[in-house]
């Protein structure tokens, strides 16, 4: 089995040095032309207008978290970057929900329904902020 970078699947990969099967890390590289979806995560929308400006808030924000000497602050804002959206939804406890990831996902593709998605966003914050005292305990 081979992996074509240019393919839309992924196949399997035999190594010479064995017979095991390797699965290849799907290509960096995101068609800007491709809705961003509940699978995609915020640094994939970082083209459209209000993704880099989500991903430059929450990144100058959660770097300060950690400290400067480990670089650890770092890590913690690529990781909340780097997360599919939908991972948000379920490791969030119920703190964001799916209507709220359906709203952030109207912004992120700058859709003219981008105020529905903000509206969406703002109806589920005092849900958010009550459930928000169960997530942090769990942490």
């Amino acid at each position: 089995m081979n992996y074509d970078k240019n393919a839309s699947t992924v196949s399997a990969v035999r190594t010479p040095s064995s017979n095991k099967k390797m699965w290849p890390l799907p290509s960096p590289v995101r068609d800007p032309n491709k809705k961003i979806d509940i699978y995609c995560c915020l640094n994939d929308a970082k083209h459209t207008k209000w993704g880099g400006r989500i991903c430059k808030l929450i990144t100058t924000a959660v770097s300060k978290l950690g400290s400067a000497e480990n670089g650890d602050g770092k890590m913690i804002a690529a990781m909340a970057t780097q997360i599919p959206i939908r991972n948000f939804i379920a490791m969030s406890m119920g703190v964001f929900t799916p209507e709220m990831a359906e709203g952030l996902l109207r912004i992120l593709n700058d859709e003219e329904s981008s105020l529905t998605g903000i509206a969406k966003i703002i109806k589920g914050i005092p849900a958010a902020i009550a459930k928000l005292p169960g997530l942090l305990k769990a942490i």
